[in-house]
């Protein structure tokens, strides 16, 4: 505040005090000394006044120093109604005993030197405390009490507040409170500080203050604490603990100046609510053997304008919930350290809201999470371990987007319901009950893609270029398309809604029991892919395609392969409402011939089997019709191949117990 709101001004070098006559006024004009010597002080500032010691409710200056002079506050007890400070001045509150009671301290050095307290032991009382209100000001607190209604580090000038033990009580304190106000509030050792609300970097009526709060020690105990309230802000944690009963906001206000907070070294932060970006921008670090507990709700980019960003490299982030962009936008990027969550994560909340999280390394568990709730959010999986115990939702709402990158780490997850997109590229995948894919779900990358678990899919899924393999029951009632891939299923489901698509690299391999209801049949397109039935046991298969005869017009639009490989025993079964099946490969490996009878494919009358009698491969078959135990027919389509060599027919019809690693041929 300015001298003439201050109830003071300076006219041709007169200190002049237009209320003077509310109250007497005490001028220091001795040199360093005690403030109980009477002879250091005067009515009037130039000394030509009466000397006598201030009394009760007086307003006190020291000032005017062009030398340091050493002021020693001696009085068990005094309430002043205003104390200043400037100038070369230090003034030190030493005596265990001594209180000091002001109804204003302002401290405000101008060219000479700035002026100091020294807080060493009593009690200073003040319900308001300016700490350089135009020019400089310095606060040095190693004991004692310092109490004050307002305290305020940097009106427009600087002000400086270090505390390494003794106990601070500000109701409200400022760190750069108005246009050019710097505020800087450094607490160590074993010092406490107890604030309903520390506000750093203020935006003033004239312009915006800047102020830094350094804690490599001692506690903080509070409501509030607002990181960059429309000025320029940074909190440096590298020690002590920090405990808010209600929420450290980060980026309070909306501006165009980016809010800081560093936890580093072993700083513990305690809230009932984190707010990183509630309206402007902020961003949160945190590293090493830290803690940061939030008892409620984390939060990075609270309200439209808000964009928050957290960064956690190392240490722990507890919290109840963490929502990646409530109504603005907000990143999350994790490389290490532990993110647990009592309930939920949620990226990309409200509509409007853009969320993104990466997860690089560390661990990430939450009981739900969802990515795209009613907002956009986005989830980038490149390392690390994200654990969800129950349910992962991506595109949450409708209108929503939602996005799962997958391409490193460990996603674990009870269930998984996918309404967006899931991009599984790397890593591992689990899933404890089932995966359900709405929309698109995208296998790739080099090496294995393997679902730990069921997947039932009502969109589409992509297997481009990779081994796709789901260890349980695939239900597919939408569209599955290899481009390139090997399939692995454990069983497979075709719904009547569902179909295959498939190109002439691609393979599919069933472990148990193929149970196509399929009613897609202008849909399907395997007529160049491979499907083997692994492993010694039993397998069924259930067919949808139409009996067409002997005739070509049973390879197209009728669910036909290139080829059926065989291994174990096959058991045919009706796939649709209709009677009777059919289907049509141009290769069937693996058939075991036993007089005129597939000994190892298991039919019944109506259902038949049709091959085509040239391609190659096909030599063992001979281009004759067989009979499948217990009924139907395999059934040759076209003129056959020459007969081959007796040591080459044994070849074809005996060596076949690796029919999953051979490789297809091409028509």
């Amino acid at each position: 505040m300015l001298f003439g709101i201050l109830s003071f001004i300076i006219i041709a070098g007169v200190l002049m005090t237009p209320d003077k006559a509310l109250t007497a006024d005490r001028y220091w004009i001795g040199p360093s000394g005690d403030w109980s010597n009477g002879a250091n002080w005067n009515t009037a500032w130039d000394g030509s006044g009466s000397s006598g010691l201030p009394q009760a409710n007086d307003r006190a200056f020291i000032s005017n120093a062009t030398a340091s002079k050493n002021i020693n506050y001696d009085v068990s007890s005094l309430s002043l109604q205003y104390l200043y400070l400037s100038d070369n001045i230090n003034f030190s509150q030493a005596a265990p005993a001594s209180s000091l009671t002001l109804g204003s301290l302002q401290m405000d050095g101008f060219a000479l030197g700035i002026p100091t307290y020294n807080l060493v032991s009593g009690a200073l009382t003040a319900a308001r405390e300016e700490i350089g209100t135009t020019y400089d000001g310095k606060f040095i607190q190693s004991g004692g009490t310092n109490t004050g209604s307002v305290i305020i580090l940097g009106y427009y000038g600087y002000g400086m507040y270090s505390q390494s033990g003794g106990t601070t009580n500000g109701g409200e304190l400022y760190l750069g409170y108005d246009q050019s106000g710097t505020g800087r509030y450094e607490l160590s050792g074993t010092g406490q500080l107890n604030t309903s609300k520390l506000v750093i970097g203020r935006q003033g009526i004239y312009g915006a203050g800047s102020g830094a709060f350094i804690q490599t020690g001692g506690t903080i105990t509070g409501e509030n604490i607002l990181v960059g309230d429309g000025g320029y802000a940074t909190f440096q944690q590298s020690g002590g603990a920090t405990n808010l009963s209600n929420k450290l906001s980060i980026g309070a206000r909306n501006s165009s100046y980016n809010s800081y907070y560093f936890l580093t070294g072993n700083g513990a932060l305690h809230a009932d609510f984190e707010y990183i970006g509630e309206s402007g921008k902020g961003s949160f670090s945190q590293s090493d053997s830290t803690t940061n507990t939030v008892r409620t709700t984390l939060v990075l980019g609270f309200n439209s304008t808000g964009n928050g960003a957290y960064l956690l490299n190392q240490g722990t982030l507890n919290t109840a919930y963490t929502v990646v962009g409530f109504d603005g936008k907000g990143e999350f990027t994790q490389n290490g350290g532990a993110h647990i969550l009592g309930n939920s994560l949620s990226v990309g909340n409200h509509a409007g809201a853009t969320g993104v999280y990466n997860l690089n390394g560390g661990e990430l568990r939450a009981r739900n999470e969802y990515i795209g709730e009613s907002g956009v959010g986005t989830f980038n999986h490149q390392g690390g371990n994200n654990t969800v115990q129950n349910n992962l939702v991506i595109a949450a709402a409708s209108g929503s987007t939602g996005i799962y990158n997958l391409s490193g780490g460990v996603l674990s997850a009870a269930k998984i319901t996918n309404n967006g997109t899931l991009a599984y590229s790397g890593g591992t995948l689990r899933i404890g009950s089932e995966l359900i894919n709405n929309a698109q779900l995208t296998l790739s990358g080099a090496g294995t893609r393997t679902i730990e678990g069921r997947l039932s899919n009502y969109g589409t899924v992509t297997a481009t270029d990779t081994t796709a393999e789901i260890t349980s029951t695939f239900f597919n009632a939408g569209m599955y398309k290899s481009e390139g891939s090997k399939n692995y299923f454990a069983s497979l489901i075709i719904d009547s809604t569902g179909y295959l698509q498939a190109g002439e690299d691609d393979s599919f391999f069933i472990g148990t029991d193929f149970i196509n209801n399929s009613l897609q049949s202008t849909f399907w397109n395997t007529d160049g892919a491979l499907l083997g039935f692994t492993g010694s046991g039993e397998h069924g298969f259930y067919l949808a395609g139409a009996d067409m005869g002997v005739s070509m017009a049973g390879f197209t639009n009728n669910f036909a392969w290139e080829t059926l490989m065989i291994e174990g025993n096959l058991t045919l079964l009706d796939g649709n409402s209709e009677a009777g099946g059919a289907l049509y490969v141009d290769i069937l490996l693996g058939a075991i011939i036993s007089g005129n009878t597939i000994s190892n494919i298991q039919g019944q009358t109506g259902f038949n089997l049709y091959y085509l009698a040239s391609a190659p491969g096909n030599e063992y078959l001979g281009g004759v019709t067989y009979n499948l135990t217990g009924g139907g027919l395999l059934s040759p389509v076209g003129n056959a191949v020459p007969t081959p060599e007796p040591a080459t027919f044994w070849l074809l019809a005996t060596g076949l117990a690796g029919l999953a690693g051979l490789r297809r041929r091409n028509k």
